[in-house]
């Protein structure tokens, strides 16, 4: 099972707007992946609102902003989210646009914001912020990912891979590519002082 927000699975004739405002408290499992943000043609403009509750999200696979999408995930103001466990660890993806494209992907996961703090608690094996992996023969288009984990002391991202790249940050590898491998791609991991 999926969990989908903002999908054009295939070639469509308009964008796909979509929005998911989570209460307080909230539980999402997805045995396959959650995605926000991932479009087959004309692309998608997803968001993700967590409450500022403790919402719980267990899945092997976090994909916010795949293919030619605008992706936003935000957490409430003294909100505290939680992705994966020690048993099951999750990958975050930030910013992936792995198709040949003219269009732009740029997607956000971010953390920030005034008032009381947002907590992140993650168990990770992989993380992939700003990721471009196919070109083509014109100029292709970009991928931007940013992850601002914010100001709170109690936030813990653990990231555990026992083989491969356990975090990927501004990744061009266009694959195939015939010409121009395409734009610049920017991965960003900001924290709060």
């Amino acid at each position: 099972a999926s969990v989908e927000i903002g999908i054009e699975p295939s070639a469509g004739a308009g964008v796909v707007l979509a929005r998911l405002h989570l209460p307080g408290n909230a539980s999402i499992t997805a045995t396959n992946r959650v995605s926000i943000g991932d479009g087959a043609n004309q692309g998608t403009n997803a968001t993700l609102e967590i409450g500022g509750g403790t919402t719980t999200i267990s899945t092997p696979l976090l994909l916010i902003g795949g293919r030619k999408s605008i992706a936003n995930v935000t957490v409430a103001e003294g909100g505290t989210l939680r992705i994966g466990n020690e048993a099951s660890r999750a990958q975050l993806v930030i910013g992936q646009n792995n198709v040949s494209t003219g269009v732009t992907t740029n997607a956000t996961f971010d953390l920030s914001g005034a008032g009381e703090p947002r907590t992140l608690i993650a168990n990770l094996h992989t993380v992939i912020v700003g990721q471009k992996t196919t070109g083509s023969t014109k100029p292709s288009g970009q991928a931007f990912g940013t992850w601002n984990l914010g100001s709170s002391p109690e936030t813990d991202v653990q990231i555990r891979n026992g083989s491969g790249i356990a975090l990927l940050v501004g990744d061009l590898n266009p694959g195939n590519v015939n010409g121009t491998p395409g734009q610049p791609v920017t991965g960003t991991i900001h924290f709060d002082a």
